[in-house]
Order: C-alpha cells, then structure tokens, then sequence
C-alpha cells in the first residue's frame, strides 16, 4: 500500500460524535492550509492517545491527535490530496522545530521523536480500529513526512539527526511497524534505521531475525518477511538449525499461496537449499494408497502441522501423491540435480508405469513383449519396485506371473508376498512348470543375443537376406547411414521413422535413446546413448538437417508429435527446425483418424472422390503434428 490509496480508508476512521473545535498549530502560512487550521476532534475517543503521549514536546502533544482527527475526517470540502499534503507539512515542520530544539535538555530530538510518532501512532490505530496493520494511512504519511524532512538535510546534519540517542524499545517497536511496509520502502527504512551497512546489520541482527520471524507469523505478511530476509541478507541466520525451519515455511506457503518464485529467490544458487526442498517435498509422497501394497499395513499416518495439513490439501492419498510427484519432478528438472534425492517420487513414478503398462496389455493395446521389455526395464536393480509388482499381480489374481517374475528377478523365497507362499503350497507343480519356462527364456535369450552380437559387414548385399538391419553406434557408420538414406530422394523419397525412449518411471527427462530408420535398402537403428558420447552438437545437427529437414524425403510415422517432442527435448536446437521438419512429415495415426471420421460421416465421403491423393495432398491433409 502506498500514501495514494489512503481515501478509501477515510469513511472507516470517520466517527460521529460531537466536535470540540481546537486550533491546529504549526502549519505552513500558504493559502491552501488556512481552511484547516480549525478541525473535528473528538477530545473523549481520543484521550488514550493524549495520555499515552509521555511529556514529549508541548507541539507534539498538542499536534498529534489534531493530525488523527484530521485524518479520520471525512467531508466533501477537503480532497484527498490536501489532506495528505497538509498532514504531512505538519509532520515535517514538527521535524524541523524538534531538530532546531535539539541541544535543548528539556526537548527530544527529531530521530527519537519519529520513532515515538511511530509507536504511539501505532498502539493508538491498533486499539481504536480494526483494520490489517498495513492499512493505516498516517503512519505512512508519518514516515514519509520524516524522510522528505531528512532528505532536505545537509550531510553532517543527516549524520547528527541519526545519531541522536534514543531507548531501545522505542527504536525496534518503531522497526517492526515499518516492517509491514511495502517492499519499495527498505532502501528508506535501511537508512533511517542505521541498517545499510554490514556492521550494523550484525550489532542489530537479533532484532532483524526476530522481525522476520514475526511478519512470518502473519498471515499475508510472507512476502514481507522474505523480502527483508533477503535484503539483510538473513538467510544464514534463518535457517542454522538443521530441519531449516524458516525455508521449509516459507516453502510450504509459498506453495499454498501459489509463490512459488519468492522462495525460488530465496534460495537462489544454494545447491544445498535446493536439494532441501527436494527432500522436503519428497517426503510427503505416501506410498500406502496403491491397492495390494505391502506398504498399506506398515503405514502410520505422521503427525502434520497445520501449517502442512494445509498445504498437502484434502487430496485422497492418490491425488496428493501425484501432486506432490509433479512439483517435485518440475523442480529436480528445473535445478538439474539427481534422481536420488527423491526415491518415494520415483517410486511413485514407477509404481504408476507398472500398472499403466498393466491395463494396457489388459486392453491388448501393446504387445506382450512390449509389456514384458518395460516391465523389465521398470524393475531392473530395483528391489521395492520389483517386490510391489509381485505385490500388484497377486492382488489382481495373477499369480502365476507373479511367480514367474519372482523367478526373473531371483528373489529369494523368503521375500515372496505371503499370498504368493500360500500359492506355492497349494500348487507345487505350477513352481516346477515356471522353473522350465524361465530356464527356456533364458536359453533363447542368450541365443538372441548371440545374433545381436554377430559383426556383418555395413550394407552388404546379400540375395538370402536383402534388406538387413544395422545398429549405427559410431560415426562411420552413420555417416554411411545418412549417404544412404540420402538415396531415397531417387527411390521414391519415402522413408519410415520411429522413435523410442526410456519410460517415464526410469527417467525424469524424456529423451531419446534410439531413432529407427527405413529406407529403400535397410533399416538403421540409430543408438543415441552411445552417438552422445562421441557426437559434437554441430555433428548432430548436420545429421538432423540431412535427413529430417530435407524436404525431397518424406517421413512417415505413428503418432509422430510424441517423438517429435521427445527428439527437441533431447536436442534443444531441433525447435528452430520443427516447422521445417513438420512440413515432410506423414502422420499416419492422423490419416487413420480423418479417414475413419470421413468413413463415419456419410455426408463428407464425397471429399475422397474430389480428393487428388498425391505426397504433397496427403502431407497437406495428415500432417497435424
């Protein structure tokens, strides 16, 4: 709140009551002034502040409830601005007869003065009215008045105004009004205050730590308290101990109250507040809510503050957790630091995956082997997550896969959910028949691999084979790749393309691992984790404009926007290219979808008849990315 917003709380400190008309004192001679130098002033409703007015100066005591008066009136005679500006030339000239008394014992000087303005100011507002403490308009006026008095001052006079010696009380009672200011004050609150360089800042450092405490305690007087923790530099104070009590607050309801850049700026570089947070957040995931887990039985409720009861909302346990999941993955991406600061997300993570990955093949909208791979992959050197898969199966009645994955991942007998034991007991022969299966499995891996691992020599020709396929993982070889590709602009210029990349439960990134390439003469498997290691960004880039951004060769793909959002996240600079790469593209899940709505709408199939279906009409009709 700033002086100009101060009308619309005049009616509220307006009382009525019959007036006892006072001579107003110490005002400017200009013309303005003259029609307020008799006020409304209510002797009884204001004689706490005259008795709390401990034998100051004669003016002070005499001004001050004549300026409330003036303050609370409300009357159409006087506009806004004459007012502000007549209480605060009063202020001023106050200042200045109390800065021109000051080498007199029986008068206090302007400093001290201003800081008992301040307090009593204060107590007085707080007792009669029932405003927010930030609303009162005069002590606004009251501050303001102060630094246009000490602005006006000549360098040494500045230096004697400050250093006049005032009570302890007075000096932090007045701090703590100020502290509820707008930010856009601190430079002046810094300077009256003596705050504005470091020594002073470590002689008055208790005050200031207890003052941001106390403005936290405040509801809506957060940005307040982290402003000043800022400016003064308070942090290292504030959070010495080791839970950081003041940033997990501040953190909490920053969150609550959708700031969450403030305690961004709080923390700024400090690695080691940002993996705090990540901690913190993490530690609200709560894993009993997956139906079947183990975890279900152990889990005992912690006991939350309100503060943290407040900001974990009134979620179910599912959509807390996926709230939770989704701040904490935004800022681990964010910071750029290690998914081992979050285990609980990252189970979460992998824990939704598995079942995802479930119903699908339920549904049969993925291939067995699909299901498998990333089942695999999900699991791998991952013990909780392996055991809550058992846990998942067993609980949806599927127990000789789970029995059958106990075996893949060798976990010991011991270990088994008890329900799969009792399985084992009941059904001894189906052990001895999964024991076969996995020993099967693991024969025709090892022979597969075999075959991966056999050297052919780059596009040979052979008449058995004609069309082989080759992983590309160093630049020999994809340099040969991309000259071959090349040579579809003459076969056709279509080529095939799909992309694929670690599921979401592994990774927080989505980024590529390998991009599959068809062409006339064979299909290329593009292996990106080992490229990364030996590629320069110039040697990605070129490959990605030889092949993706030639408009003579078509692209053809399955849901092609997903692997094009994944190839720009893994490689920035391909977003400058996205139009260009989009305008040689076919997307063939958009060309099923818009001929199985034309085919549904009788009344569009007439559009195939006049509907020429050259490459280029096509890439105009399909080529929604």
């Amino acid at each position: 709140m700033d002086l100009d917003n101060i009308e619309e709380y005049m009616d509220i400190f307006t009382h009525n009551h019959n007036a006892v008309k006072q001579p107003f004192a110490l005002l400017d001679d200009d013309d303005d002034d003259d029609k307020f130098l008799s006020i409304a002033y209510d002797s009884e409703s204001d004689s706490s502040l005259i008795s709390s007015l401990k034998g100051i100066n004669k003016e002070y005591r005499e001004l001050v409830p004549k300026l409330i008066a003036l303050f609370k009136l409300n009357t159409d005679d006087i506009t806004k601005e004459s007012k502000l500006s007549t209480i605060k030339n009063a202020f001023v000239n106050l200042f200045k007869s109390a800065n021109a008394q000051r080498n007199d014992e029986s008068h206090v000087g302007a400093f001290p003065l201003f800081l008992t303005l301040l307090k009593d100011l204060y107590e007085y507002l707080v007792q009669t009215c029932s405003l927010p403490r930030d609303h009162f308009g005069s002590i606004y006026n009251a501050f303001d008045a102060f630094w246009s008095f000490y602005s006006d001052l000549e360098i040494f006079d500045k230096i004697a105004v400050l250093n006049q010696p005032v009570m302890k009380d007075n000096w932090f009672q007045s701090l703590k009004v100020v502290s509820t200011f707008n930010h856009k004050y601190i430079d002046m609150i810094s300077t009256i205050f003596c705050l504005n360089d470091e020594r002073s800042r470590q002689d008055f450092l208790p005050y200031l730590v207890k003052i941001c405490w106390d403005l936290l305690t405040v509801e809506h007087y957060l940005e307040k308290s982290v402003r000043w923790a800022i400016y003064f530099r308070l942090k290292p104070h504030l959070d010495k101990d080791e839970n950081k009590t003041y940033l997990k607050e501040i953190v909490l309801q920053c969150c609550i109250f959708n700031n969450k850049v403030l305690f961004e700026e709080y923390i700024g570089d400090s690695v080691e507040d940002k993996k705090f947070v990540l901690r913190l957040l993490d530690g609200y995931m709560n894993m009993a809510d997956y139906p079947g887990t183990r975890l279900k039985s152990t889990y005992v409720k912690p006991e939350y503050s309100p503060l943290e009861e407040k900001f974990l909302g009134e979620d179910n346990l599912g959509g807390r957790n996926k709230r939770m999941s989704h701040l904490t993955v935004s800022y681990l991406k964010k910071w750029d630091l290690s998914v081992d600061l979050i285990p609980k997300t990252m189970y979460h993570r992998a824990v939704d995956f598995i079942i995802f990955k479930h119903v699908m093949a339920e549904k049969e909208k993925t291939s067995d082997l699909n299901y498998e791979e990333s089942l695999q992959h999900i699991c791998e050197g991952r013990h909780d997550v392996q055991l809550f898969l058992l846990d998942h199966l067993i609980y949806r009645g599927i127990n000789r896969q789970a029995l059958i994955w106990a075996g893949l991942f060798k976990i010991p007998c011991e270990e088994w959910p008890a329900e799969l034991r009792f399985y084992v007991n009941r059904n001894p022969e189906k052990l001895v028949e999964v024991t076969k299966y996995i020993q099967l499995k693991m024969i025709n891996e090892e022979q597969l691999k075999k075959q991966r691992n056999l050297v052919f020599s780059l596009f040979e020709t052979v008449d058995e084979e004609p069309y082989n396929v080759y992983t590309i993982d160093n630049k020999g070889y994809l340099e040969a790749a991309i000259k071959e590709i090349e040579k579809s602009e003459g076969e056709g210029g279509l080529i095939g393309v799909d992309c694929e990349w670690k599921p979401p439960g592994i990774m927080i990134n989505e980024e590529l691992a390998l991009i599959q390439i068809a062409c006339h003469a064979a299909v290329f498997l593009i292996d990106i984790v080992e490229l990364e290691k030996i590629l320069a960004k110039d040697e990605w880039k070129a490959f990605f404009i030889r092949i993706f951004c030639n408009p003579k060769i078509t692209k053809i793909g399955f849901d092609f926007r997903n692997d094009l959002r994944v190839m720009c996240n893994t490689f920035p600079f391909l977003r400058e290219y996205k139009n260009v790469i989009v305008d040689s593209t076919i997307c063939l899940f958009n060309f099923c979808n818009k001929f199985l709505w034309i085919k549904e709408n009788k009344s569009a199939i007439g559009l195939i008849d006049h509907f020429v279906l050259s490459r280029k009409n096509m890439q105009q009709w399909m080529l929604t990315v």
